[in-house]
């Protein structure tokens, strides 16, 4: 565990990486140049997602907002990126708020979010609309928290991301 201010490249060579930061902070993954679907934008106070490309019943731009009741609605992303080395991955749980990013990665951590999402990626068909299948791919998740707290998290969508450079056989 280390704080990703301070990660190099040397730090994750031939390592699995985790990274668990708000969309807000730069990391070391903004100079590694990977390929994104969702793209954070700084929008409003909070900033944004947005999405390449949206299906019919997507939007193009999620950004988060409050209710009168106190609930506010955020986004946050799960990415999973080849590393460096073949049989190796980046896992990037990203939100815009600190709590939304604490969403994702209990998202993460629920076998039946996981389990969820596992099926929903055993559908796709080889070629779809949501790109070219692969084991690497981006989330996004509706969160809704209250008070800065996270209660609940739902999918929205996902694409998948080129394996160029990956074994692709994992």
């Amino acid at each position: 565990m280390a704080n990703s201010n301070y990660i190099g490249a040397s730090d994750i060579e031939g390592r699995n990486l985790v990274i668990v930061a708000s969309a807000r902070f730069q990391t070391i993954l903004q100079s590694m140049d990977l390929p994104r679907r969702l793209h954070f934008l700084p929008h409003g106070n909070a900033g944004a997602f947005s999405l390449d490309h949206p299906l019919p019943g997507e939007l193009a731009l999620y950004a988060p907002h409050n209710s009168d009741t106190g609930v506010s609605t955020s986004y946050a992303t799960l990415s999973l990126w080849p590393g460096a080395t073949p049989r190796q991955r980046i896992l990037y749980l990203s939100g815009i708020e600190t709590w939304s990013t604490q969403a994702a990665a209990q998202y993460a951590l629920d076998p039946r979010s996981m389990r969820d999402l596992h099926q929903k990626l055993a559908q796709d068909p080889a070629d779809g609309p949501r790109g070219r299948k692969s084991p690497f791919f981006q989330v996004l998740l509706r969160t809704e928290g209250k008070n800065n707290v996270a209660r609940s998290t739902h999918y929205v969508t996902h694409r998948y991301l080129p394996t160029a450079g990956a074994s692709g056989s994992d």
